[in-house]
């Protein structure tokens, strides 16, 4: 695992779109897993994860697809995902809070 997937380890909840009710979190293990959970919506989803540039690829290990989604970083704790046309913004648990 190359020094740029360390960036995306740890548990991020999703800040935008804002998600309330519901609370989204993705946790970005080291072994290329990754847990997506929204709360009270039942069991997480196990997927697989890696970058390749500024990409992110997210794995369903029972079928085999994979979907890509361009990223970047707005701060160490500000995580951005564009997939398709909607942007998705991140905070990492314990982080800095979102700027005007």
């Amino acid at each position: 695992m190359d020094q740029g997937h360390h960036d995306f380890l740890g548990e991020w909840q999703q800040v935008e779109p804002d998600a309330s009710p519901l609370s989204v979190t993705v946790d970005f293990q080291k072994n290329g897993r990754m847990t997506w959970a929204i709360a009270q919506q039942g069991q997480p989803i196990e997927l697989g994860w890696r970058v390749e540039g500024s990409n992110l690829i997210v794995a369903q290990p029972e079928s085999g697809e994979e979907n890509a989604s361009r990223f970047r970083f707005e701060s160490p704790s500000i995580l951005v995902v564009e997939f398709g046309k909607q942007t998705f913004v991140y905070r990492r648990f314990g982080g800095d809070t979102l700027s005007a």
